[in-house]
């Protein structure tokens, strides 16, 4: 980010929470509180919450703003807020969590004591949470209350110990605004999750191989695996190269009816899932049965999964009488970016999977998906707030984040996410290509264009200029695709068009972009991308090119589309003499120096981040991990005395390193990349 600072994220979070709360006419403690709890809920704190748009007393004695109800009833969370309506907002300190605290305990104390029902509407959201918390609460042996706030707590007061609520142990959470800045900085980082089987799996180990890999058999029943994906829904999929195609195939179907007509045939009909795990828990010596897996992911399969799911759910469908095969592979963490992708690719599908799938889990496209993520597009004219570029790395992202939406979320959601402005992993392979000019190679086809892009890219990742890649880069990408948005609807109403769209488009943008960097010029990226539109007169006069590029391609004696994918079209339309208005389009122009020093800073503030994101990484390192470093590069003959005693104290205790000063974290970090690399290499050869 570029110099981000905590001040500018609680300025923006504040013109946000306003803006949608007018947007939706709610109250901005109401929008507060429901954008952290996405977030919350996002990074795995708590599923299905419910929010309380009128739970307060109005002589302030008790409040609670959401709860959810969590492990068979046996896990209350409780959400409290705490706004102030300001950019500036005061701190929050102890005294303000003693104080919220109580209004949580005072609450279910009278739920229990059936002192509050005379006191509410019977038809209030307060009303039914306080009926339901009631219900339940026999089963609950354990309370944990979120504390959620725009204020920047004055102590770092994440996780604090308070006294029993109704006599169950209760567990405070303060979720104040830096810990929120620190959680988009960081990516959205979250704790492992452990998926527990409450019935253990029966499991054959087939392999166990040197490098700590375990591959498995295991036959997991329908129910266990509706229980496991009602939970951790989306997060079971992280890995798997598409998202679940909203039950629109032949095979979907078929799955489908399968559960409902011939539950007993499933494990024959069925190819099964390929799952990895970080690790494994069996509940004997002999390995016979798993009872609980770490970070466990399906990664073929989702549509399998998610069909049970739906069947359940939509068709009332009984699936006691399914089972289904599960191959399971343990993989190390630092292992999982290199073979996931190549055990997807190897593992039976039942959906057609393109080459540009097995790409989607590669660093660049979650860093670029990331940014898309926190970089807002400012309104076009007659809008009202910003919005967001959606990038699907993985196909049927678009679609599967609006799947358990109520109608309502989705029309926000597809307000701040327009269709129009969701770009593929081909589509931005295809518009940089595009200006890079290569045109040839974007004419053979999405497919072959992207495989060359990905090449592109893994090098250039690999070879250390991963901070290429940046919020400078996004926008530049963002206003390629605008300009090749707007001239797919303009070229087909020129009076001269008669075909053949694409070819022309990729054509015209490429000579285009080569006038530019022969005139030493480029777009001036920032006008545009502010504007969210490509200008009124560069579109007019890139269309005149758009005619001349016609022109020559319809004179060509062969198969047009033919010579629109060898090089000798881009020789013969590079050479033409193209005549255009270049003086109406200069304001949109700005010199290629002053683009290049632009790109120089961003790649030094992306290393910066980057440098930054590497030290939350050795902070996040247990000591038994700092262990087999040092053991492995002390075997390699690779440490110093000197990091071998930054090392042997980073290997004490948990939160050692977290003493240790800047240079020895650097020194860390840089012991860490050397042991990742080297063992690398080795696992490679």
């Amino acid at each position: 980010m570029n110099d981000y600072s905590f001040e500018d994220y609680s300025q923006e979070i504040y013109s946000k929470i306003m803006q949608e709360a007018q947007y939706d006419g709610a109250n901005p403690e109401v929008q507060f509180l429901q954008n952290c709890i996405d977030i919350m809920d996002d990074i795995g704190e708590f599923d299905e919450p419910t929010i309380i748009e009128d739970g307060v007393d109005g002589a302030g004695r008790w409040k609670i703003n959401g709860y959810a109800l969590e492990n068979d009833n046996t896990r209350l969370c409780c959400f409290i807020s705490d706004f102030e309506n300001s950019a500036t907002p005061k701190n929050f300190n102890n005294t303000d969590v003693k104080k919220l605290v109580k209004k949580i305990n005072n609450f279910l104390v009278m739920v229990l004591k059936s002192d509050i029902y005379s006191k509410l509407e019977p038809t209030s959201e307060i009303f039914v949470a306080a009926e339901l918390i009631k219900s339940c609460f026999a089963s609950i042996n354990k309370i944990e209350v979120f504390i959620v706030t725009n204020k920047p707590a004055s102590n770092r007061l994440s996780h604090l110990d308070e006294d029993a609520i109704a006599s169950v142990q209760t567990v405070v959470h303060l979720w104040d605004l830096k810990r929120f800045f620190q959680l988009e900085i960081s990516g959205r980082e979250r704790d492992a999750m452990v998926v527990e089987f409450p019935k253990p799996l029966k499991c054959l180990v087939t392999q166990e191989s040197t490098d700590n890999t375990i591959s498995c058999l295991v036959i997991i029943d329908g129910p266990t695996l509706f229980e496991i994906f009602s939970k951790w829904q989306s997060r079971l999929l992280e890995r798997n190269v598409r998202t679940y195609l909203q039950n629109r195939s032949k095979v979907n179907k078929g799955i489908i009816e399968t559960i409902k007509t011939e539950p007993e045939k499933f494990f024959a009909y069925n190819n099964g899932l390929t799952t990895t795990a970080d690790s494994v828990e069996f509940t004997d010596a002999d390995q016979t049965r798993i009872s609980s897996l770490t970070n466990f992911q399906i990664v073929n399969g989702a549509q399998t999964t998610s069909s049970i799911y739906s069947a359940v759910l939509k068709e009332k469908a009984d699936i006691s009488k399914i089972s289904l095969q599960m191959k399971l592979t343990i993989v190390e963490p630092e292992s999982v970016d290199k073979l996931v992708p190549r055990i997807s690719r190897y593992a039976n599908s039942q959906n057609k999977v393109n080459d540009a799938d097995f790409f989607s889990n590669h660093e660049f496209h979650v860093e670029f998906e990331k940014i898309s993520n926190r970089v807002s597009a400012p309104p076009r004219a007659g809008q009202a707030f910003n919005t967001y570029w959606f990038y699907e790395r993985a196909r049927g992202q678009y679609l599967n984040k609006q799947s358990y939406m109520t109608a309502g979320e989705k029309k926000r959601w597809r307000d701040l996410h327009p269709r129009n402005q969701m770009i593929t992993k081909t589509d931005l392979a295809k518009f940089e290509n595009t200006w890079m000019m290569l045109p040839a190679l974007v004419s053979k086809g999405a497919q072959a264009n992207f495989n060359e892009f990905a090449k592109k890219v893994e090098n250039q990742w690999s070879s250390g200029k991963k901070e290429e890649f940046n919020e400078f880069y996004f926008k530049k990408c963002i206003v390629h695709g605008i300009i090749y948005k707007a001239l797919e609807f303009s070229i087909p109403k020129q009076h001269w068009y008669a075909g053949f769209r694409a070819n022309i488009i990729v054509y015209t943008i490429s000579y285009f972009s080569k006038w530019l960097k022969d005139n030493n010029l480029s777009l001036n990226y920032h006008e545009i991308f502010n504007k969210q539109e490509c200008p009124p007169l560069l579109l007019n006069q890139l269309c005149i090119i758009g005619y001349s590029v016609d022109e020559q391609l319809q004179s060509v004696d062969q198969n047009l589309t033919t010579y629109a994918k060898g090089s000798l079209a881009w020789k013969d339309i590079s050479a033409l003499k193209i005549i255009f208005n270049d003086e109406v389009i200069r304001p949109y122009l700005v010199s290629i120096d002053k683009v290049n020093m632009e790109s120089k800073k961003a790649k030094k503030q992306q290393k910066m981040d980057n440098q930054l994101s590497g030290e939350a990484k050795i902070l996040q390192l247990k000591p038994v991990q700092w262990v087999e470093i040092r053991s492995y590069l002390e075997n390699m003959e690779m440490l110093s005395p000197k990091r071998m005693g930054i090392l042997s104290k980073a290997v004490q205790f948990d939160g050692a390193v977290l003493n240790m000063s800047a240079y020895q974290r650097k020194e860390l970090l840089g012991m860490l990349q050397l042991f990742e690399k080297d063992k690398g290499l080795i696992d490679k050869g």
